[in-house]
Order: C-alpha cells, then sequence, then structure tokens
C-alpha cells in the first residue's frame, strides 16, 4: 500500500504580539502564543 502525504496549509494562527497587540509594524514575523500553538497542533492531528 502506497502511503500518501497531507500538508496542511494554514492562513494563519494567533500570534505573540507586543503591547498586547495594539500596535502592528509593516510586516514582522512574530512567534504564535500558547493559544496559536494549540490551534496549529489540533490542525496536524
Amino acid at each position: 500500500m502506497t502511503k500518501g502525504l497531507n500538508i496542511f496549509l494554514m492562513r494563519h494562527a494567533k500570534p505573540d504580539l507586543p503591547h498586547g497587540g495594539r500596535l502592528y509594524y509593516g510586516q514582522t514575523d512574530y512567534p504564535l502564543s500558547k493559544e496559536g500553538e494549540t490551534h496549529a497542533m489540533q490542525i496536524g492531528e
């Protein structure tokens, strides 16, 4: 039996923004918050 490869594309998850997310400066790659990490893991299951 051939095994397939599943690829999941996620538009975005909740990032850990400085200042409570009230400020946004251009395009910055902020790390995910704990909640965002949980959502990403759930999608992969």
